[in-house]
């Protein structure tokens, strides 16, 4: 069998020093990212399994809008297919740090404001999560470990 490995990625840096960092290993999948301002950072790893055994093809779906300046993203997948993720950074100095594994983990982060600072960990399968940050400095921590676990939190 073939393995797939396909890695397009679109961005429209409109900055300037807008850094993206993309990695990808055994997995489907068309990152969209689209930063506005200075120094903004997205850094995205997929880490896969062999998958030899199966004739699927695991896709997953990732959506990155930065607007402002020094906003950072640090995405890790490990052995995760079909998985969503949305990341909304509209202000200055907002940081995600996200870590999906497993199968179909979901996450909508939204971060408006100013020094927002979000720790995700998902680990398990069909985990959810939708994260609002409004406001500034705020600063949240989320596990989910285990199997349908749904985080729907609003930080104002």
């Amino acid at each position: 069998m073939k393995h797939l490995l396909m890695a397009m990625v679109v961005c429209f840096v409109i900055a300037l020093a807008g850094i993206t960092s993309v990695e990808s290993q055994e997995f489907n999948v068309e990152p969209v990212i689209i930063q506005e301002g200075i120094d903004n950072l997205v850094q995205i790893e997929q880490i896969g399994a062999d998958l030899a055994e199966t004739e699927t093809q695991n896709s997953n779906q990732i959506d990155i809008n930065q607007i402002g300046n020094e906003n950072q993203i640090f995405l890790t997948q490990h052995f995760n297919t079909d998985s969503s993720f949305l990341l909304n950074q509209n202000g200055n100095s907002n940081m995600a740090e996200v870590s999906q594994g497993e199968f179909t983990s979901e996450a909508y982060i939204f971060q408006t404001g100013d020094g927002n600072i979000l720790n995700l960990n998902q680990n398990g399968n069909s985990n959810f999560a939708l994260i609002n940050q409004m406001g500034n400095g705020h600063h949240l921590s989320v596990t989910q470990i285990g199997f349908n676990n749904l985080a729907a939190i609003v930080q104002q």
